[in-house]
């Protein structure tokens, strides 16, 4: 099984501010600004009101509840459609990277992004002025099965109608290279028993969500200590040996690209890991 650290959201180069953590320990997770797809923030959260007030007041009123967004990952079934499942769809350089690493059916996708926590002042939302910035897990997607949209488009459609809605099957116009790939969840997870779905959102802030170590900036992480890679245990992609590892106790600060999508860890490699992403889920409410 091979762990992927998904980099999904707003961010500095997409959406330009962090996805808030609102006053109550809720996530708000942000999908990227998209010109070309047909979703809104309206399609993702029930409380229009709410979020098209946190997001006027954020950005500066960039973007309102009628912005729209690249929804992906597709990890709660708004529309209530009959068989949905959680997805990704992915392409370009960072699919050729999943291709290249071998992800499959069976390895599981852990989406981060930046967050930092929101206060109402005088009526207006605002970022807590003493509130890190921080890189925190907001979701996840165990694979169940993976096909090429545009050279399996029609295969797909009749086992998942839904899928017609999906970004990367939605715009084909746009998504047309033979790289655009959807993952597909399963529909109950392998890691927590109280899950009906392979794949969802974490909807409150927990420290063992926080990729970010106290105290730093966003791209320092603390991991568990037997992340740190070796001669015989293949390092965490787009990260190699070096000094951006440092052995802390039984943790392990690690400086994080700040480029690339996806980060892949050979779970073969790293028996620990499985115990590991099943406490992860587990903070699922």
């Amino acid at each position: 099984m091979n762990l992927i650290l998904s980099r999904k959201g707003f961010d500095a180069s997409y959406g330009g501010m962090p996805s808030p953590i609102m006053p109550d320990g809720r996530l708000m997770p942000l999908p990227i600004p998209s010109s070309h797809d047909h979703n809104t923030f309206g399609d993702l959260y029930e409380d229009s009101q709410e979020i098209g007030c946190l997001l006027k007041d954020l950005s500066g009123g960039k973007y309102t509840i009628n912005s729209r967004i690249h929804l992906d990952p597709w990890l709660r079934n708004v529309d209530q459609q009959k068989g949905w499942r959680p997805s990704l769809g992915q392409t370009g350089a960072a699919q050729g990277h999943l291709s290249k690493n071998g992800i499959k059916p069976g390895d599981i996708f852990l989406f981060f992004g930046w967050f930092r926590e929101v206060e109402k002042v005088a009526g207006r939302w605002r970022y807590r002025k003493d509130a890190p910035n921080q890189h925190i897990i907001f979701g996840w997607l165990e694979i169940e099965q993976v096909y090429s949209i545009n050279g399996e488009r029609d295969k797909c459609l009749r086992q998942f109608p839904w899928l017609q809605m999906q970004p990367h099957f939605a715009s084909p116009n746009y998504y047309d290279s033979h790289l655009n790939t959807i993952y597909i969840g399963a529909n109950k997870s392998h890691y927590n028993n109280g899950s009906k779905s392979g794949g969802g959102y974490f909807t409150c802030f927990k420290k063992d969500l926080c990729l970010t170590k106290s105290g730093e900036t966003r791209t320092i992480w603390n991991l568990p200590k037997w992340f740190m890679p070796s001669e015989k245990k293949p390092h965490l992609t787009y990260h190699p040996m070096g000094n951006r590892w440092i052995r802390e106790g039984d943790k392990v600060k690690l400086k994080s690209a700040s480029k690339g999508q996806e980060f892949i860890l050979n779970g073969s490699c790293y028996p620990e890991l499985a115990d590991w992403i099943k406490e992860i889920i587990s903070q699922k409410d």
